[in-house]
């Protein structure tokens, strides 16, 4: 689960899968939060730096690298990847007051069906 600075979140099948749709410079600027389905925290790496490769207009166009995404090690934070998961289920209609007080894992399992 990937979860962007507007809470935005993105649903992938693997860890790879969300490095390869990520772009290195949002990364870099750390536009996005990464969880595990049980709350356990992912670090996004870009190894490579982006490069200004040219303009269009007044917009910059920047090349992207890859992302690595890799667990932290950091003790798990469900509470935080369940309230990011509500909100973004929130904003597109809504969430049954049951689901405020389920496990995890039934957040997890709606957000996929419905933002997945």
């Amino acid at each position: 689960m990937v979860i962007d600075r507007d809470g935005e979140v993105g649903v992938y099948p693997s860890l790879e899968e969300a490095g390869l749709d990520l772009e290195s410079p949002d990364v870099d600027a750390g536009e996005y939060r990464a969880f595990d389905s049980l709350g356990q925290p992912l670090a996004l790496v870009s190894d490579e730096p982006s490069q200004t490769v040219g303009r269009l207009g007044s917009f910059e166009i920047v090349s992207s690298g890859p992302v690595d995404v890799r667990p932290t090690g950091e003790a798990p934070r469900p509470d935080e990847l369940r309230q990011a998961l509500l909100d973004a289920l929130d904003r597109y209609g809504k969430v049954p007051a049951r689901l405020r007080s389920a496990p995890l894992r039934e957040v997890v399992e709606i957000a996929v069906q419905r933002l997945g």
